[in-house]
């Protein structure tokens, strides 16, 4: 079966760096690259992904909870990855509480972790980062 999965981050250089992990793996297919909540919450009503990859700071005025909150309302069924460059508990913990299914600290990505955290969401199993 392949994977549908929507990347969202900010930063291109990331957005690459997350297309180039996920293109070795064989049943992953990164069906869109968004650089702000707009862009990913119109691609979201046409799109049906098995996964999104949702960057903390996707806009830099919009906290994380409120991110999730809003593509949750476009895309209710499909789990959420939440990426972040901080390790904060309280906030993993409210991440979870609200519904998101896993939480990827950005030093792991380069490890096997990425595709470990997409496979254990589809799983329908919480993912959080071993960092």
């Amino acid at each position: 079966m392949m994977v549908k999965v929507i990347l969202a981050d900010s930063m291109d250089l990331v957005l690459a760096g997350l297309q180039a992990i996920l293109h070795q793996e064989t049943n992953v297919e990164v069906t869109g690259t968004f650089k702000s909540l707009a862009g990913l919450v119109n691609a979201l009503v046409g799109q049906h992904p098995d996964v999104i990859l949702l960057d903390d700071r996707l806009e830099p005025n919009i906290d994380v909870l409120t991110l999730v909150e809003r593509v949750q309302g476009i895309a209710p069924r499909a789990p959420i990855i939440v990426m972040s460059n901080i390790l904060n508990g309280v906030i993993v913990q409210e991440l979870f509480a609200c519904g998101v299914t896993g939480y990827l600290f950005k030093g792991d990505v380069l490890s096997d972790c990425l595709y470990r955290a997409i496979q254990t969401v589809l799983d329908d199993r919480p993912y959080l980062s071993p960092t």
